[in-house]
């Protein structure tokens, strides 16, 4: 056998020496091994490199004694600071050009007057140490420096490692001696995990990756006695470790930390070819092994095994580890796209399920019969594992991945399904109807539960990212279903119809509100309204062109059963003498019977429509969509006859109260100035309780707020008819009494929120008696004034030219309004020849402002309809007057006649604060150079009725009032 030589291993790490020098030091090392006084052999003596301008130096060097003695062997280190002159560690290096044993005595000679120069190397600290102290585990550690006497001033520390080893000389090279140091340490690790688990109840799945100190010694001592490193340690016990993963179910949270360990040791240095080719090959196998255990995932980590998120979670970390590590990159160049690779697998894994399901289903060699069972089979498995994907899978994979195993796997089931569903789809869709009517049902039944089917697969790709739906079409689907509930509309309108006439046959009366007449005829139509509303909920159609007939042909049948279900209440009613019956009593069982059945019908139809988006106003902007344009009159025309009827009924109401109600509303008007208004109206209001409050006991909410719209508006309306001048002259204090009472009564009927709403209460009624009110309030000149602010605004808002258009320039300078008539285009014909003779009048209106403005005309321009006056005209005024926003400049055109009085051809307004001058004050215009043209369309009054002239006009005893009213008379539109 051959000798075993044993080593003594030296790294150093780190030195924190602190110098009494001034200047920063220059540091080297030497290195001896002593086992006796006698004088060193020169294969003793080590030398690190020099460290230049540091007290921290780091060396991170390695070096190895062979031993003659470990048990009087010693070790040996001094630290210099380094001159630029021949030094200590100079010397030391000479080493090899030393001869014989007076040639060793002369250099250590040398060597002595080295250190004992002035500007030589300064003797910096040392550290002894025996052998037979280094334990076989070696040591890692500090030591402080000591100095060669008591008088040696020195301080600070270094960092060594040292071990001890022993090695039988095999007569191989170091790289083989190397080798097979590692396959034993690979075997020796393998042994030791074996007995670890076998002595395990739970086998392998309980193993945490620890062995015992016993096993860890052995292990720790053999890589030491082979001089294998850290990082070889690592990769061998990650190849183990990976041997064991792939036979038994190993917790794979023990390969993802041998993995950071590997990391964390990395040095491409450390590592020969051969070793980083195999560290290489064993990450190539585990990527592999890991992406075929995640194509087919279910049989691996089934959700429902208690193991098995914490597996994948691990073998996902492992791949995620990886692609980040230096090493891979080192070891694996060319393979770095992991994360693309797992979505790869999974795509190819989906796919490979989805076939398999097709083929155990039937896919396309199943019967047309067993068609909808096939598809509804496969849709119900791919919905199974999109719902384990979103609630087990899809977490796990984002945080450890970054991917999104859901979407990926409905992106790729959504392909699929377009590819090998749809066309079976076609089939079941596209079915002649050769069945009886309840097999047709029950088959359109089918189609409806695979349609919600579909809807809830889609129902997965909603929650997707905008890039993530880009090219997918999640409601194609739909179209397929279309003209099966278009076939179902058709099937189920003459059943709905017969479901009115049979309710209404056996109509009684329920007990579900009390006190409140009500019949089962509205319970069970709003029951089938229900049920029909829910099947095409369920559907979840979404808007397109080939479900917006859908839409109103819905609401057409569902409107349909409404109003022959309506019809048959009021006929009913009718038939019954309801409206011929002169009876005491104010409310009878068959009026509220009718109405509470009606107001039921009512509510739950404009609830379904509000429910499906169908009932705002068309001013909204969803009624820009165009289906919703054909729906909503439907819905509207609905509701809106089933609210004239029930109006209609409550009528009869109104009749039997007018008495007692143009009583009370007449000693509200008439009664003594002297009388307070709370007592003057406390009669007509102890009369609408009494009244209410019964009709509030029998009738539903939306009835009884009708009963109070009735009696609100009847109410104005007679209140409108007291305030008529026909009707007797009146004070101002007539007018505030009734303004007061009218307050009095909105309050009421509002009831503090619980009655009539605001829009409700302040309706066109309401503003035309207040309009009175203000009215009455004002002077002739007030309400003259006002008017012409009306017009005015008319001016400002007249939007077309079908009079004709009257071109003019105005400007005011020193109290001097300046005016210029240009010229007309296409005024109105007003001779029988088909031309006009048009002149133009200038006024400044009101005239109690303008008091000494006179009229001024233009000439006549003959026989045209594009007339050019080129007029001017001046008016002295003052600038206050202008400024007042009552004052206007009316333009009148008329057409003269020789024989017959001037014919009215149309006015305009200007308001004189607006000309140029008034609000600048001194202006800067003094001519018309300059000013553009204004262009006035003419204008008539279409408004025979209107409220100003109405109240001016009665005003009889007025001379101002009657020749504003002869004057205006023939501006109206014929």
């Amino acid at each position: 056998m051959k000798q075993k030589n044993r080593h003594i291993f030296f790294i150093f790490d780190c030195v924190d020496i602190q110098s009494a020098l001034s200047s920063l030091t220059s540091t080297p090392v030497e290195i001896r091994r002593n086992s006796s006084g006698t004088q060193l052999p020169a294969k003793y003596i080590r030398a690190t490199s020099v460290k230049s301008a540091t007290l921290n130096p780091v060396w991170e060097e390695k070096f190895k004694f062979d031993l003659d003695d470990q048990n009087t062997d010693c070790f040996h280190l001094d630290i210099w600071d380094h001159d630029d002159e021949e030094s200590v560690i100079e010397a030391v290096g000479k080493l090899n050009q030393v001869k014989g044993v007076k040639g060793m005595r002369r250099f250590f000679k040398q060597i002595a007057q080295s250190a004992r120069g002035s500007d030589q190397d300064d003797f910096l600290g040392c550290i002894t140490l025996a052998v037979q102290d280094i334990p076989s585990t070696g040591l890692d550690t500090w030591y402080k420096l000591a100095g060669r006497s008591l008088r040696s001033q020195v301080q600070g520390s270094i960092h060594l490692k040292i071990w001890l080893s022993s090695r039988e000389d095999r007569g191989l090279s170091e790289e083989e001696d190397n080798k097979n140091e590692l396959q034993q340490q690979f075997h020796l690790y393998h042994i030791f995990i074996n007995h670890a688990i076998a002595n395990l109840k739970g086998g392998i799945s309980e193993w945490d990756g620890s062995l015992c100190q016993a096993a860890n010694t052995i292990l720790h001592q053999h890589a030491i006695q082979g001089d294998i490193n850290n990082l070889q340690v690592a990769t061998v016990h990650w190849r183990v470790l990976l041997s064991v993963a792939k036979g038994d179910n190993l917790d794979l949270e023990i390969l993802y930390s041998s993995l950071r360990t590997i990391e964390q040791r990395w040095d491409k240095s450390k590592l020969s070819k051969d070793e980083e080719a195999q560290l290489a090959a064993s990450f190539t196998s585990f990527i592999d092994d890991c992406l075929e255990k995640i194509k087919d995932l279910n049989t691996w980590f089934p959700h429902n095994r208690p193991s098995a998120k914490g597996n994948l979670e691990y073998m996902l970390r492992c791949l995620y580890q990886l692609s980040e590590m230096k090493t891979f990159s080192s070891c694996c160049p060319f393979n770095k796209e992991i994360r693309s690779d797992v979505i790869l697998a999974i795509k190819k894994g989906v796919t490979d399920r989805f076939r398999r399901l097709v083929i155990r289903a039937g896919g396309e060699e199943a019967d047309i019969k067993n068609r909808t069972g096939t598809v509804s089979l496969i849709l119900e498995e791919v919905i199974q594992d999109l719902d384990n994907a979103s609630c087990f899978y899809d977490k796990i994979f984002d945080s450890t991945m970054k991917v999104h195993y859901t979407a990926t796997i409905f992106k790729q089931l959504n392909r699929l399904i377009c590819e090998r569903v749809y066309p079976i789809l076609v089939d079941i869709c596209q079915e002649d109807d050769q069945e009886t009517e309840d097999e047709g049902f029950k088959t359109l039944i089918q189609q409806f539960q695979l349609c919600h089917e579909f809807r809830r697969f889609q129902g997965f790709g909603e929650g997707l990212s905008r890039v993530d739906k880009r090219g997918l079409n999640l409601n194609r689907f739909q179209e397929y279903f279309v003209p099966a509930f278009n076939l179902w509309l058709d099937k189920s309108k003459p059943k709905l119809l017969e479901r009115v006439y049979k309710c209404l046959e056996l109509d009684h009366c329920t007990t579900q509100y009390q006190d409140i007449k009500y019949t089962t005829s509205a319970i069970d139509l709003t029951a089938s309204i229900y049920q029909i509303k829910e099947v095409w909920t369920s559907m979840k159609f979404t808007k397109s062109e080939n479900t917006q007939f859908l839409e109103v042909k819905l609401f057409e049948v569902l409107s349909e059963a409404i109003v022959l279900y309506t019809d048959h209440i009021h006929n009913g009613l009718e038939e019954s003498g309801y409206y011929e019956q002169d009876t005491p009593t104010l409310i009878s069982d068959q009026m509220c019977t009718a109405v509470n059945n009606l107001e039921h019908v009512f509510k739950h139809f404009e609830c379904s429509a509000s429910e499906l988006g169908m009932s705002q106003p068309l001013s909204q902007e969803s009624s820009e969509r165009s289906d919703y344009v054909e729906i909503n009159p439907v819905i509207e025309q609905t509701l809106a006859y089933i609210d004239s009827t029930v109006y209609k009924i409550l009528s009869k109401i109104l009749i039997q109260m007018e008495a007692g109600l143009k009583k009370n509303v007449f000693h509200l008007a008439w009664s003594p100035d002297s009388l307070p208004i709370q007592e003057a109206i406390s009669p007509l209001i102890t009369f609408l309780t009494i009244h209410l409050t019964s009709l509030n006991g029998a009738l539903l909410a939306g009835n009884f707020r009708r009963c109070l719209v009735v009696l609100w508006q009847a109410i104005l309306e007679r209140l409108r008819e007291h305030t008529d001048p026909s009707t007797g002259e009146k004070t101002q204090l007539f007018y505030d009494r009734l303004h007061d009472g009218v307050q009095i009564l909105s309050e009421y009927f509002q009831c503090d929120g619980k009655g009539l709403k605001q829009e409700e209460i302040y309706n066109q009624s309401y503003a035309n008696i207040d309009m009175v009110f203000g009215h009455a309030k004002l002077s002739t000149d007030q309400l003259i004034a006002e008017y012409y602010k009306e017009r005015l605004n008319d001016q400002y808002n007249m939007g077309t030219q079908e009079f004709g258009v009257l071109s003019v320039r105005v400007y005011f300078r020193h109290d001097n309004l300046s005016i210029e008539i240009i010229s007309a285009k296409d005024v109105i014909p007003l001779d029988p020849n088909g031309l006009s003779d048009p002149y133009v009048t200038i006024e400044l209106l009101p005239k109690f402002v303008f008091p000494k403005c006179p009229e001024l005309v233009t000439a006549v321009q003959k026989a045209t309809l594009q007339p050019s006056f080129e007029e001017t005209f001046e008016f002295n005024i003052r600038r206050e007057q202008c400024r007042d926003h009552g004052s206007v400049i009316c333009f009148t055109l008329m057409d003269y006649d020789v024989l017959t009085a001037n014919d009215f051809g149309g006015e305009a307004f200007i308001s004189l604060s607006s000309v140029p001058g008034v609000e600048q004050g001194s202006s800067t215009v003094d001519n018309f150079h300059g000013l553009k043209p204004i262009h006035l369309p003419l204008m008539f009054q279409k408004n025979k009725e209107h409220p100003i002239l109405h109240t001016l006009e009665l005003r009889k005893n007025d001379k101002a009032a009657q020749e504003f009213i002869k004057k205006q008379k023939f501006r109206f539109q014929e």
